[in-house]
């Protein structure tokens, strides 16, 4: 299970601190990802608030949406090994679209610098929240730049990290960040592509 929430905003916006009772803070990573997600051509996964991917380096991921309210996202996620030649079996079993097997194709591409924290738990090693930063490019087939958002997300890593996350949601909105509406990434860049196709 997938539990975070979302924000895309601005490049320039600045979050508020991240210290919460209890928690720690580490300094921030990066790394750059390239990602390719699959799909059919009337993009089933999509509509169906799905989405499978490949990533360089860590292989496929498969998410179905279970509910989504104004910022937080509840999802189911698995991952499978697998090079980007062809989807998993398992993983069409999973999102359920195993007959379609052979309509799935590269949809979109994306390039991400990845800015990431982590809070844990004061006194141990135990990982409450993720904070991710990602600065998305969005690419078209022939690899260029078509457009580009920033997504901030706040993880749940274990039961004991959902009060970490409470409190950095109020925090969000004490400090007037309101962001767009949530939405996966996938679904974010398709819809910027369908904006420069139209």
């Amino acid at each position: 299970m997938e539990r975070e929430a979302k924000y895309v905003v601005a490049r320039d916006v600045l979050f508020p601190p991240l210290a919460v009772a209890g928690g720690v803070v580490t300094p921030h990573r990066s790394a750059w990802l390239e990602t390719t997600y699959w799909d059919t051509p009337d993009h089933i996964l999509a509509a169906d608030g799905m989405s499978l991917r490949h990533r360089r380096g860590e292989g496929w991921t498969a998410k179905r949406e279970i509910s989504a309210g104004t910022v937080i996202v509840n999802r189911s996620e698995r991952h499978f090994a697998g090079e980007e030649t062809a989807p998993p079996e398992e993983a069409l079993g999973f999102l359920g679209v195993a007959e379609r097997a052979d309509q799935l194709a590269p949809a979109v591409r994306l390039r991400v610098l990845r800015l990431r924290r982590d809070i844990h738990a004061d006194g141990d090693e135990e990982l409450l929240v993720e904070v991710i930063d990602d600065h998305v490019e969005v690419l078209d087939p022939a690899w260029r730049q078509a457009g580009s958002f920033r997504e901030v997300e706040l993880e749940v890593m274990c039961p004991a990290g959902e009060d970490a996350l409470q409190t950095l949601v109020a925090r969000v909105a004490a400090a007037g960040i309101r962001g767009e509406e949530p939405m996966p990434k996938y679904e974010r860049a398709l819809f910027l592509l369908e904006q420069l196709d139209g």
